[in-house]
């Protein structure tokens, strides 16, 4: 007996030894690496949420600094005017950059969410600014990063977008008592959802305005004092704005930077010209805030609620007497 449980655990170890060696190593691949960079008056630790991406990937860069100087520590992207172009870094598009806070409240840090169509874009350090014993500028550091392309170096970045890699395609093959218990899961699910249905009232369903001018009446209570302060209103608020004209017209506003949004505004036909240009101020005032550090006062802030509610109910659908709905707001 003892001889043939030696045997099973000489069986067994190989195995052992193969799942654990497996796990420390997707452990050590899924790691980020971290890269500390003093500068006069603020020491910052650099994280990447991957060292190798391909174009169209999203990089996270998170930043979490200390010193005399944190209270005052902001992100400075490069180059673009509101008025000219959205916030990039070099050759990368900055997509969403948001606070990161200690559980006491103070804000320690700043994530930020970067992508590139150019597979010979290099990212090598953040700038940043601050204040210890005058105003400080400087470049926190960054892990080695690599930047990939499927279809090679030399290929054109106007020509894809989004490219996300190759989609692993599975065996679709199940046996046929996986089949017999899904069927007949199936059945009864139908079953109860019948029964369900007839006795209970579906809920009504929130239009996407009803839903954006709710979450603006919200904003409009809270103000500057929503948790983030200045930060946190402009996310919640350009949220509601591109969320609502997501769900209203069927675009993609959500995912589309500011100059990327009056482009296909523009090339839509759904909205007039003032709609555009209104909306277009209110989203590079909201790049400025959140990207650049910019501050504003309460009133502008209940300004900008009072542009953002205007859109909404200038663009609700109107109902004609067959009970179809009109495809514009605003006659252009």
């Amino acid at each position: 007996m003892r001889k043939l449980n030696a045997f099973l655990l000489l069986l067994l170890l190989p195995w052992v030894l193969a799942f654990s060696l497996a796990a420390r190593t997707e452990a050590q691949a899924t790691t980020p690496s971290a890269v500390t960079t003093a500068l006069d008056g603020l020491q910052v630790i650099a994280t990447i949420n991957q060292p190798s991406l391909e174009v169209g990937e999203i990089l996270v860069v998170r930043l979490v600094w200390s010193g005399s100087g944190a209270a005052s520590a902001r992100f400075v992207p490069g180059s673009g005017a509101p008025s000219t172009a959205s916030p990039m870094l070099g050759d990368w598009d900055i997509l969403a950059a948001a606070p990161i806070y200690e559980p006491s409240g103070a804000r320690n840090g700043i994530e930020i969410k970067l992508s590139t169509l150019d597979a010979s874009a290099s990212l090598t350090a953040i700038p940043l600014a601050w204040d210890a014993d005058g105003a400080q500028t400087g470049e926190a550091l960054l892990p080695t990063l690599a930047v990939t392309s499927l279809v090679g170096p030399d290929a054109d970045p106007a020509s894809y977008r989004d490219i996300a890699g190759e989609i692993e395609i599975r065996d679709a093959r199940f046996p046929m008592t996986l089949l017999v218990i899904a069927a007949t899961v199936a059945i009864l699910a139908a079953f109860l959802a019948a029964y369900f249905l007839r006795v209970r009232k579906p809920p009504r369903v929130e239009l996407p305005h009803e839903r954006a001018l709710r979450e603006l009446e919200e904003l409009g209570r809270a103000g500057l004092t929503l948790s983030g302060g200045c930060h946190g209103f402009y996310f919640a608020l350009t949220d509601t704005v591109r969320c609502y004209v997501a769900d209203r017209y069927a675009i993609g506003a959500t995912r589309w930077t500011t100059r990327e949004f009056a482009m296909h505004a523009r090339a839509s036909g759904d909205f007039s010209d003032a709609q555009i240009a209104r909306l277009t101020a209110l989203l590079r005032l909201a790049d400025f805030v959140k990207f650049a550090g910019a501050q504003t006062d309460h009133q502008r802030a209940a300004d900008d609620i009072a542009a953002a509610r205007a859109f909404v109910t200038e663009t609700i659908p109107s109902v004609d007497t067959n009970g179809a709905q009109s495809k514009g707001g605003e006659t252009k």
